[in-house]
């Protein structure tokens, strides 16, 4: 997971965000006022016949250089699918549904394995003085990403969390980095490539 640097709302969101916000909490609201009512469904609005979602994922994406949010990866496909991580859930914090702050480009892998849940413990990539190196370790001989040792506390538990949430350690991640390590790394000189177009950049400095 790689700091990124968070630009200001778009326009879109400015004008629109409260309004669609409103909405969105209302039928939220009414859904839990009933139990008997079907749980409403989320759907990105549309204007100039182009939903939200659309306009708003190339800004996301400038945002990590077309990078996932939290496990770095790199290209993020298969192209075209939604791929905007609401880091509070939109069920359960209706309120941040449209709030830029919480948007992330995020690859599928990392949304299917987080879903809906939530943690306040978890560690956010725009967040003012985070860094990788200080939170977690990447294991170049397999492929795991664990807490950093020096952790305790609070501060392990936040990485744990995130790592958990995020599935950051899972086996297909794993299996992603440890093809990358063993068929792309020792190609890689960063004297003459930009390492925003290969996958996994925190891990570079570590390579061999």
């Amino acid at each position: 997971m790689r700091f990124q640097k968070r630009g200001g709302a778009p326009a879109i969101l400015q004008t629109h965000g409260a309004k669609w916000t409103a909405l969105w909490v209302k039928r939220r609201q009414a859904y839990q006022a009933d139990p008997h009512k079907k749980a409403p469904s989320f759907a990105w609005p549309t204007t100039d016949g182009t939903t939200v979602n659309v306009r708003l994922i190339p800004l996301l994406k400038a945002q990590t250089q077309d990078h996932c949010s939290f496990c770095d990866s790199y290209p993020v496909e298969p192209p075209g699918k939604d791929t905007i991580e609401h880091f509070k859930p939109k069920t359960t914090f209706s309120e941040d549904a449209f709030a830029w702050e919480n948007l992330f480009f995020c690859c599928p892998c990392c949304q299917d394995a987080k879903k809906e849940n939530y943690d306040a413990l978890l560690l956010k990539p725009d967040a003012g003085g985070y860094a990788f190196d200080d939170w977690f370790l990447a294991d170049l001989t397999n492929g795991e990403m664990q807490p950093h040792p020096k952790l305790a506390g609070e501060k392990l538990e936040r990485a744990k969390k995130t790592i958990e949430l995020y599935g950051l350690d899972s086996e297909e991640q794993r299996s992603a980095r440890r093809l990358w390590i063993h068929h792309y790394g020792p190609q890689l000189n960063l004297g003459d490539r930009n390492s925003d177009v290969v996958p996994y950049r925190e891990w570079l400095a570590q390579l061999p």
